[in-house]
């Protein structure tokens, strides 16, 4: 299924300055601080940081006993409990784990599409949606002592340089709004989630900002085949209002912004058919996403993204530790 518009509703250009502010706005307020930390129960790679692993050994926080065996640290044996069972075992406790995370930025075309105003944390485009999903995420993670990588996907898959640590805030938000207006022809992700995926050579965190419009679908088996390696896998559908509900009502010509020729339709005639294609399309997305025991989270257009992503992350699926 191709994006459409009418052609009295162009995409609008974000202007870079304004939108680093509004980013800078939204990192540093009491959103971000707000969200929950992203991270499965599997993600435990890394030096020592905000996410309880499975591990057990010497940590921070007190995790259970087991009974002493030859080569077990003395300095870990319970003497309190020697004292009063008059048995030999060994405190252990839970390792904490940096969290590495992957966020892929969909900077094609057709998501500079927008027909809701925007303003303050609300976003007037797709992009915007991305771009605000990203910095929020992004500034959670980092705020976590977490290292997060930036991909945006558009003719080919373009990398920036990781980010750590609350310090890189500032440059993480400057990387997300470099990466709007969006222009590029098709998005890259599968190229995106593969390069991601054999970086991430431990479980961690993959997170996707996309309007899942292009034809080739390729970036959901990698989604689908992360999930499966163990990795936490979000997706943050970007939609737009006009997108799902075609409430034009003069007949017009519907162009797909990243190629093809113009389609004259008449919107009435054509719009219960329409809404039923693009719940199909949504549900063949989500429907694989879930089904591999990933996140699909849908951000509209107008809507303030912080709200949607508390919500939602505070959901935990089976096999998840969103802690």
């Amino acid at each position: 299924m191709a994006p459409s518009e009418s052609s009295g509703d162009r995409p609008r250009s974000a202007d870079a300055g304004g939108l680093h502010a509004r980013l800078a706005a939204l990192a540093h307020g009491p959103r971000s601080r707000a969200l929950l930390t992203l991270a499965t129960a599997d993600a435990a790679a890394g030096a020592v940081g905000a996410h309880r692993s499975r591990a057990r050994g010497a940590g921070t926080e007190f995790a259970d006993h087991k009974v002493y065996a030859p080569g077990d640290d003395l300095r870990r044996l319970d003497w309190r409990m020697l004292a009063r069972s008059d048995r030999l075992v060994v405190r252990q406790h839970e390792t904490q784990r940096a969290l590495r995370a992957e966020i892929i930025v969909d900077v094609s075309r057709s998501m500079d599409y927008g027909t809701t105003p925007g303003g303050g944390d609300r976003p007037g485009t797709k992009a915007e949606a991305a771009a605000f999903a990203a910095t929020l995420l992004g500034a959670r993670l980092l705020a976590q002592g977490d290292g997060v990588r930036l991909t945006l996907a558009g003719n080919e898959a373009r990398t920036l340089a990781p980010r750590r640590g609350e310090a890189q805030l500032e440059a993480w938000c400057k990387d997300v709004a470099q990466a709007l207006p969006a222009g590029a022809g098709r998005p890259a992700l599968a190229a995106g989630g593969a390069a991601a995926v054999a970086r991430l050579r431990t479980p961690g965190l993959i997170a996707v900002c996309a309007d899942g419009l292009d034809e080739d679908r390729g970036w959901l088996g990698r989604l689908v085949e992360a999930r499966s390696a163990g990795h936490g896998v979000v997706f943050l559908h970007t939609v737009d209002p006009a997108e799902e509900d075609l409430p034009f009502t003069e007949p017009a010509g519907f162009v797909d912004p990243e190629g093809g020729p113009p389609l004259p339709a008449h919107p009435g005639r054509i719009r219960r058919r329409y809404r039923e294609l693009f719940a199909a399309h949504l549900a063949s997305i989500r429907g694989p996403l879930l089904d591999a025991g990933a996140r699909h989270l849908v951000l509209r257009v107008g809507v303030a993204v912080g709200p949607v992503l508390d919500g939602e992350l505070d959901r935990r699926p089976e096999g998840h530790r969103w802690s």
